[in-house]
């Protein structure tokens, strides 16, 4: 998000509001007063400018697809479309069972299942190549002994070449998606000109993006809860733990409850390994209460409404939140 347009009309908002506010009460204002408030209506004015200029706030997604788009001319629908199962057999034409040196007999939906959770890794990872480690072992691959699973990912590692060749092609039919295009910035090798770099949620950073991060030249501010990672089924790693700073700043105080909420997420984050207390307001009264929940976790609008579905009818409403 561009705020240089925001930076702009805050000051001339805030200052019309103020000489309204005393046109409306019939507040008179002494020569000193006004000769004040236009010093500092100017001040701010040349602050925000200043600001305006050499602010930029971006997310790393938007960064990547403008560099993308400019750079190899894709079409929108390579950008932004998904990669599927059918898109995949549909491009490499497949017969409906594969069978490997090592005697393993796959349906082309299963395999196209297995390339497109390799070439997820590979993407999310920080290597320049797909790799046979970016193939991932589990269902029936997981029978297969170490010879076996070797044979097969020696067959299947062309394939992921081939796979992500296609995708990067302008003129293919296979499109790149948002981790294919971050993916293809990142290979570029991006530079920033600017003075700092500041992460926020950088627990939660993938390691494509922390390769990046660590190839740039300006100071770079990690900002992070280790305890609060929950894309790592997404990719992410604990970018706190990965990065080399040589300082290192705690903010344990919270302002949002008391100590005795404080004290009950102390014992939780030390049984996780934490070593520093976290510190409540005192200002605020908090208790902790025995409730008798019932909640169901879902990751789709599909698995809420199945759970509903299985919820016998009831009195009492049932609620859903997303």
């Amino acid at each position: 998000m561009d705020l240089s347009a925001i930076i702009h009309v805050t000051p001339n908002l805030r200052s019309q509001t103020r000489v309204d506010e005393c046109i409306a009460l019939d507040s008179p204002l002494n020569l000193l007063d006004a000769v004040l408030f236009i010093v500092n209506t100017m001040l701010e004015e040349l602050i925000f400018r200043i600001a305006a200029r050499i602010l930029t706030l971006d997310r790393d997604d938007s960064l990547a697809f403008r560099a993308i788009a400019r750079s190899f001319g894709y079409p929108a629908w390579k950008l932004t479309g998904t990669l599927t199962p059918n898109t995949v057999v549909e491009a490499f034409r497949m017969p409906e069972n594969l069978t490997f040196h090592s005697g393993l007999t796959l349906s082309k939906w299963s395999y196209c299942s297995v390339l497109l959770e390799a070439g997820k890794r590979f993407l999310l990872s920080n290597d320049e190549h797909p790799q046979q480690a970016h193939i991932p072992r589990y269902g029936c691959l997981e029978a297969l002994d170490a010879g076996g699973f070797a044979q097969f990912t020696n067959q299947a590692i062309s394939h992921l070449k081939a796979l992500w060749d296609a995708m990067c092609h302008k003129n293919a039919g296979l499109p790149l998606g948002h981790d294919g295009y971050l993916k293809l910035w990142a290979l570029s090798q991006p530079t920033a000109r600017v003075d700092y770099i500041l992460v926020d949620e950088a627990q939660d950073l993938n390691p494509v993006l922390l390769g990046v991060l660590k190839r740039m030249d300006c100071p770079v501010v990690y900002v992070g809860d280790p305890y609060q990672q929950i894309y790592e089924w997404r990719g992410a790693v604990n970018a706190m733990a990965q990065v080399a700073a040589p300082h290192h700043v705690l903010l344990s105080q919270s302002y949002r409850f008391g100590p005795a909420i404080a004290a009950a997420a102390t014992a939780i984050l030390r049984s996780l390994g934490a070593k520093h207390p976290v510190r409540g307001l005192d200002a605020i009264q908090s208790h902790l209460a025995v409730v008798h929940p019932q909640v169901i976790l879902s990751r789709t609008n599909a698995g809420v409404i199945g759970k509903c579905f299985e919820v016998p009818f009831q009195q009492d409403a049932l609620s859903c939140s997303w």
